[in-house]
């Protein structure tokens, strides 16, 4: 795997996520991984977190096409039956 120094003055658009498939996603429209970290968020759990950036030098800011379970999440927000 080829590893290339990011100059983060170039990145003009940060996405943070726990979820490797969407962060997957990112990646495959050209977004560069800037970090992991862990989340602590009970007494013996963790959950990881990935943060990446899109460079400026690809042009106009690219996020990948939501799934139909993220589409029908949203609308459930929305429409006030969600307890959260």
């Amino acid at each position: 795997m080829k590893s290339e120094k990011i100059d983060l003055s170039d990145i003009i658009k940060i996405f943070e996520s726990n979820s490797s498939d969407l962060i997957n996603r990112y990646l495959d429209l050209g977004w560069v991984l800037l970090g992991t970290y862990s989340d602590h968020h009970s007494e013996h759990g963790f959950s990881p977190r990935y943060s990446v950036g899109w460079p400026k030098t690809l042009g106009g800011v690219k996020v990948p096409e939501k799934t139909q379970h993220e589409i029908e999440m949203e609308e459930f927000v929305k429409s006030g039956d969600c307890p959260f």
